[in-house]
């Protein structure tokens, strides 16, 4: 090791030398918020080689684990992550599937050709969670989508779709 590792290793402090794996297990909910938090952003610095880890991670029997995975792909924004996050509107956790959404969100144009396709999966969950990110990242090629669920055999859907369309058909005449 040259004295500019050295250096690095002081600097950054053990954690940084620790391997994804084990960054995700610090996630866990039975780990503090101080060890939670030291991982979060070590992973997020981390940025592309933590994608694939972290997306897997959302298959976590911890609920803690998937949130704060899907937060940090949600920040790293990676769109290989997407259809995994779209996964998480199944999620027995509300903040879970919340995160997911919120994740979606701030992947902006990039995530709507995979919501697209989710407003046609069997699971009610599924279509509703794109639909809300649908109609927040307003983008106007998933309105003619959208109208398609008014006709869903879900009411929730089906009101949610009619919100979505109404917010993009106000923000295109804004």
């Amino acid at each position: 090791m040259g004295l500019f590792d050295f250096i690095q290793q002081q600097k950054n402090g053990p954690s940084h030398q620790k391997t994804i794996p084990s960054l995700i297990e610090d996630l866990g909910q039975d780990k503090p918020k101080n060890v939670r938090q030291e991982a979060h952003d070590i992973l997020i610095a981390r940025g592309q080689e933590s994608i694939l880890p972290l997306s897997e991670a959302l298959d976590s029997e911890d609920w803690r684990v998937r949130e704060e995975a899907a937060k940090i792909l949600g920040q790293i924004g990676d769109e290989r992550a997407v259809k995994a996050l779209i996964q998480l509107f199944k999620d027995d956790k509300t903040r879970v599937q919340l995160w997911a959404t919120d994740s979606l969100i701030a992947m902006g144009k990039r995530a709507v050709p995979p919501l697209i396709e989710a407003l046609s999966d069997e699971d009610r969950r599924v279509r509703m969670g794109a639909v809300v990110a649908l109609g927040e990242i307003q983008d106007l090629e998933a309105k003619e989508y959208l109208r398609k669920l008014l006709d869903d055999t879900d009411a929730e859907v089906r009101a949610a779709a009619t919100e979505a369309i109404d917010v993009i058909d106000e923000t295109v005449s804004a």
